[in-house]
């Protein structure tokens, strides 16, 4: 290394989650996630497949799959971001928000579980690019089921800087 250059190590962190058929309950151990990867001071969050809804059976996880990509690539490009793409509950956004800052800053682990949904999640990608947002991480999620054909299965990266958001088909 030259005299008088810098290096910059870059901290990820990797998490490992239980996704059940609440869309909700999951996006709070994301959000939580996000909280403890910020706190340690990573950069990016690695999060596994089938993040954000396992159904019950192949059916109702199709039920439940997100818009197509090229719908929120539409949305995207008109609204200028993508986490207001969709429809979205402010009361379910600030309970994210929340979670996150709880999580980033306290030692003390809180189980925020959520027995009854009490928002409608139309698109867990829009809700991962408001909890890159929020945390200031980039997220990597994988397997997130999309309703462009019951064979495709996603992999996004959700960038948060400069308030652009990108999805990466891999």
């Amino acid at each position: 290394m030259k005299m008088g250059s810098t290096s910059r190590i870059a901290r990820a962190a990797i998490a490992q989650l239980c996704a059940t058929n609440n869309k909700q309950s999951n996006l709070i151990d994301v959000a939580k996630c996000a909280g403890l990867a910020k706190r340690s001071g990573a950069q990016i969050l690695f999060l596994p497949e089938c993040l954000g809804f396992m159904g019950d059976n192949a059916q109702h996880t199709l039920d439940n799959a997100d818009p197509s990509i090229d719908e929120l690539m539409d949305v995207q490009q008109k609204n200028g971001d993508c986490f207001s793409s969709t429809s979205y509950d402010a009361t379910f956004r600030k309970e994210i928000a929340d979670t996150i800052s709880s999580s980033a800053t306290n030692t003390n682990e809180q189980a925020d579980i959520i027995k009854e949904p009490s928002a409608t999640i139309k698109s867990i990608i829009s809700e991962l690019c408001f909890i890159a947002n929020e945390s200031s991480l980039w997220i990597s999620g994988g397997g997130i089921h999309t309703s462009v054909s019951s064979h495709l299965i996603q992999h996004q990266i959700i960038q948060y800087q400069n308030e652009r958001y990108t999805i990466h088909i891999l």
